[in-house]
C-alpha cells in the first residue's frame, strides 16, 4: 500500500528480494476511461511528475506516465498505447506506441538515485510524443507508431514481478503527478 510521505508526497516501496510486490499511484479505475477524466492525445496531453528513486534495481520495474490500459504490468509497447518512462531493469526508456504491433522506445540515462527528478511526456496533437527529464528535451517520437490515439490515464508504477531477485528495498517517492490537457 502506497505510504503518505507527508506534503502532497506518496511513497511507494517493493522488496527485491520477496515477492511479487506491486505499487501503484493512478487515476482511480472507476473514473478511468471516462471523456472528463482520460487523456485524449488530440487535446494535447502534458504528463508531469516528480519522483525520487532509491535504486534502480535490476530485478523492479518502473513505469510512470500514460496507458491505455491501468494495471499491474509495465505496459507493453507492442500491444498497449502508451507514452511514458520505464525503468526495464537495466534501461531507464521513453517508450510510446500506437498500440498497433511495434511501438517506439529510446534508452536515455538513468538518473541519479537520491535526487529529485522531475519527468515530463507531452503527447503533441497526435504528430508526436516529447519526453523532458528536469526540463531538458530528452527524446521525441514522431513515427505512427510511437503516437498513442486512444484516451490514455496516469499512472507511477512500481513491480518486482516475480521477487526473489535480490537483497534490497526500492522506494520511489511520488511528488505532483497529474495531466493537463488543451481544452476541447
Amino acid at each position: 500500500t502506497p505510504l503518505d510521505a507527508g506534503t502532497g508526497q506518496v511513497q511507494l516501496m517493493v522488496n527485491a528480494a520477496s515477492g511479487p510486490e506491486i505499487e501503484a499511484v493512478e487515476i482511480l479505475q472507476a473514473i478511468a476511461n471516462a471523456r472528463i477524466n482520460s487523456a485524449n492525445p488530440i487535446r494535447t496531453p502534458r504528463f508531469l511528475t516528480q519522483v525520487v528513486v532509491t535504486d534502480f534495481h535490476a530485478d523492479v520495474r518502473m513505469f510512470f506516465g500514460l496507458r491505455e490500459t491501468l494495471g499491474d504490468a509495465i505496459p507493453d509497447i507492442v500491444n498497449e498505447e502508451c507514452a511514458g518512462f520505464d525503468w526495464d531493469g537495466s534501461n531507464f526508456r521513453a517508450i510510446s506506441s500506437d498500440g498497433g504491433g511495434a511501438g517506439v522506445s529510446t534508452n536515455l540515462a538513468t538518473p541519479s538515485e537520491g535526487p529529485m527528478v522531475q519527468l515530463e511526456v507531452i503527447v503533441l496533437s497526435q504528430v508526436q510524443v516529447e519526453f523532458y527529464v528536469n526540463g531538458v528535451l530528452v527524446a521525441t517520437h514522431d513515427t505512427a507508431a510511437g503516437i498513442p490515439t486512444v484516451n490514455i490515464d496516469w499512472q507511477h508504477l512500481l513491480n518486482n514481478y516475480t521477487g526473489g531477485g535480490g537483497a534490497g528495498i526500492v522506494y520511489v517517492t511520488v511528488a505532483n503527478g497529474g495531466v493537463q490537457q488543451c481544452p476541447a
